[in-house]
């Protein structure tokens, strides 16, 4: 990615008010500072020369360098305002990012060759934006943009272990392990899904050959038995099927005419029972007429009643009485009637109603005598018919079994004739269809072979590209990492060594992989034992060898490059010696912004940016 930075328009951003920049003015711009606001109490710290590169970089990615959330100048009279040109590629940008603006609120806007690439929400927004131009984070911009001694995204100010990391993250190894794992995965989803497509076509192809292979068997027996046919001795079969057949008929024949004769029997049976039912009613009424016991059952209701009501009469006489039950005297007018002829009449009514009684009881055991003999007569009779009845019953049921067993073997002999007559007709034409069957099915059982032989050597192509891409994958998972590391710190490590003797006179700068740590040191020193000085000129080495890299590695190229503080603590001799390096090594870029509170130092330069605060802590730019 090429980036070419055009122009910059701040707006009551940090300490400014409206100032407008044009960054791709060739050559050298020495930026420098004047403070006049006295509650600074500085010359030119304060000013706003680094809230430049502020502005450059919070409009790219909504921060700061150093982190900083309030950006608005409290001084000013509207919120803040960032617009920044740039062409990448071949497209131009137009950026537009606010906070708390009277006119354009909270918001970024995005514009790609005039038309607007906006999302509706400021984060939707940054999101596309991000999706545009991926590598363009605060990272980047600190390590290939934007360098400087004080700023958070400086190299050295990681721990050992924490710069392995850093590195690997500026320098997309993780991005490209990943985007090659994806890659190999989505390969081996793909061929592992050809292998089960393949191993099921094959599953299917080898469950048709067993079907076809069955069925060539079944018409081999088939055929086998057709041409062992004899049809002398078949037919000879079907002449004493059809004589076993007649006899079976000619058997059911007479059992069914044995059933209808038995049927018979039994409705004449079923009528002599009827009949000698119907006589024993008839004798049993005529008994009961010559033994009639109505006129003694008449005879003793009406003595039994004359019984009851003299009792009545007798019981009421003898409850009168003539003695008073108090006083015992007595009592006048009342007499007791004498109940003694009464009692004699109620005797005699009891003697005639016990001999009415003694007749009936006579005449009714002489009646159940005859009746119990008439009953024993009818049933001793019909027990006889019964067993009669069912011996009948008994012969019909085994006659009926027999037909059903003769009728079985009727359709037995029956479906063996027609089968062997089938045969018979179609002997030659079965023989035939046979013997077509299997020779189309054997010319079809060598295509499947032919089929699953070619898929097996197609599967165990593709299973052999699986195993490549399996060992690629592990390869990745395991040694790529520190390959790909191994082979950005090289490059490091000879840029460092480059870059060191035109700073120090010397390549003893070492930049190498030590397990997990990143180690850097000078002249055998670790970086955490050098001076100040030496410090921070290994730091400049390290942040010009890591821009390089990711120039080289990422392809990405600007056409600025901002220094910020670059030379303090660097003494006369050291502030040339990097200038050398910049106008040596640094060709590559348009436009250098050089920004640096030293004035007694001469630093050649094409233009000069004065960036002047006035006493109410408002800044501009004089360019």
């Amino acid at each position: 990615m090429k980036i070419t930075f055009t122009n910059l328009y701040i707006e009551n951003f940090m300490p400014f008010s409206k100032d407008n920049l044009k960054l791709n003015f060739p050559g050298y711009s020495f930026i420098k500072g004047v403070n006049n606001n006295i509650t600074d109490n500085a010359i030119s710290n304060g000013s706003g020369k680094t809230a430049i590169l502020e502005a450059l970089n919070w409009v790219l990615t909504g921060e700061t360098i150093r982190g900083a959330k309030d950006i608005v100048n409290h001084n000013g009279n509207d919120g803040a305002l960032v617009k920044l040109s740039f062409i990448v590629d071949e497209d131009e940008y137009l950026l537009v990012r606010s906070k708390d603006h009277s006119k354009y609120k909270t918001t970024l806007k995005i514009y790609i060759n005039g038309e607007d690439k906006s999302a509706k929400g400021i984060r939707d927004t940054q999101k596309r934006l991000e999706e545009f131009l991926p590598d363009l984070n605060s990272s980047l911009i600190g390590s290939v943009i934007i360098l400087g001694q004080g700023l958070p995204q400086r190299f050295t100010n990681n721990t050992p272990s924490g710069r392995k990391e850093v590195l690997e993250t500026l320098s997309k190894s993780d991005f490209m392990i990943k985007d090659l794992k994806d890659r190999i995965i989505i390969r081996k989803d793909f061929l592992s899904n050809k292998v089960r497509e393949y191993e099921d076509e094959i599953l299917q192809l080898k469950a048709k050959e067993s079907l076809l292979r069955n069925q060539i068997e079944e018409k081999d027996s088939q055929l086998k038995n057709l041409e062992s046919f004899n049809k002398e001795d078949q037919q000879e079969r079907v002449k004493f099927l059809e004589k076993e057949i007649l006899q079976c008929k000619n058997t059911i024949e007479y059992l069914n005419k044995e059933i209808d004769s038995s049927n018979n029997k039994i409705s004449k049976i079923t009528e002599d029972i009827s009949l000698l039912s119907s006589k024993q009613i008839e004798d049993s009424e005529k008994i009961k007429k010559e033994f009639d016991t109505s006129k003694l059952l008449e005879k003793k209701a009406e003595l039994s009643s004359r019984i009851r009501i003299l009792a009545n009469e007798i019981r009421t006489l003898e409850s009168v009485t003539d003695i008073c039950p108090t006083c015992g005297q007595k009592l006048p007018n009342v007499h007791k009637i004498d109940t003694t002829d009464k009692n004699k009449e109620y005797d005699n009514l009891v003697i005639s109603f016990n001999k009415v009684d003694k007749e009936f009881e006579e005449l009714n055991s002489k009646l159940q005598e005859r009746l119990d003999v008439i009953k024993s007569t009818f049933i001793s009779s019909k027990s006889s018919l019964d067993k009669e009845l069912e011996s009948i019953k008994d012969y019909i049921l085994n006659n009926r079994n027999l037909i059903e067993k003769e009728t079985n073997n009727v359709n037995l002999y029956s479906e063996e004739k027609t089968t062997i007559n089938n045969i018979l007709e179609n002997w030659k034409s079965n023989i035939e269809a046979c013997k077509d069957f299997i020779k189309q099915h054997r010319t079809s059982l060598i295509q499947i072979d032919g089929d699953i032989s070619s898929k097996n050597i197609e599967l165990s192509k593709i299973k052999d590209h699986l195993d490549i891409i399996n060992k690629f994958y592990s390869i990745i998972t395991r040694d790529f990492r520190g390959y790909l590391l191994s082979s950005v710190i090289a490059y490091i490590n000879k840029k460092a060594k480059e870059y060191s003797k035109e700073i120090f006179g010397t390549d003893k700068l070492d930049f190498s992989l030590d397990g997990n740590n990143i180690s850097i040191s000078y002249d055998n020193k670790e970086y955490e034992s050098l001076s100040g000085g030496e410090k921070q000129k290994v730091d400049l080495i390290v942040q010009f060898s890591i821009r390089d890299m990711l120039c080289k590695y990422l392809n990405f190229s600007s056409n600025i490059l901002a220094l910020d503080e670059l030379t303090d603590n660097l003494d006369i001799k050291g502030t040339e010696n990097l200038l050398n390096l910049i106008s040596k090594k640094l060709n590559d870029v348009e436009s250098i912004y050089i920004i640096s509170h030293h004035s007694d130092f001469q630093i050649p330069s094409d233009r000069e940016i004065l960036v002047i605060k006035n006493s109410s802590g408002v800044s501009h730019i004089e360019a």
